[in-house]
């Protein structure tokens, strides 16, 4: 991993943790805040979002995903362009995974603590993210790499 991928994440983490909108709390208190549940605004802000992320990912995918194998210069590896469809779906997994949670976090925003729904999207993405990362030369890649049956 280089820097530029630590800071394009990073980026990514804060936008994340932004959708979630801010907590409304029923107190002056700040210590409440924390527990606070999102009102109609922070679920608004939330659903959005996260209907930006699950948007963004699949028109990367559409953008994306004829570029896998070959452009207009270079044929594709196999007959059909096989895995041209499975890679790209397999890139977009933690972005729709989180864009999804963001959505739920969204429609439950009354019943879920403001943490939670700051919280659990980005961490989701940066989980799935690691692990693809972490899987994609050993496991992920020989399965594209072979032919398709």
């Amino acid at each position: 991993m280089d820097l530029t991928w630590a800071v394009i994440v990073g980026g990514l983490l804060l936008a994340l943790f932004a959708a979630a909108g801010l907590p409304r709390s029923t107190r002056a208190s700040t210590v409440d805040r924390g527990r606070a549940s999102g009102g109609a605004g922070g679920a608004v802000v939330q659903f959005v979002g996260g209907s930006v992320v699950v948007g963004g990912t699949l028109l990367a995918y559409l953008v994306t995903h004829p570029y896998t194998f070959g452009g207009p210069d270079t044929p594709c590896t196999y007959a059909s362009c096989w895995p041209l469809r499975p890679q790209a779906l397999a890139l977009t997994a933690p972005g729709l995974a989180a864009g999804l949670a963001l959505t739920l976090m969204g429609f439950l925003a009354n019943r879920i603590p403001w943490r939670l729904r700051a919280l659990v999207p980005p961490a989701l993405w940066l989980t799935l993210l690691l692990l693809q990362n972490a899987i994609w030369d050993a496991y992920l890649l020989p399965i594209f790499q072979g032919p398709a049956h």
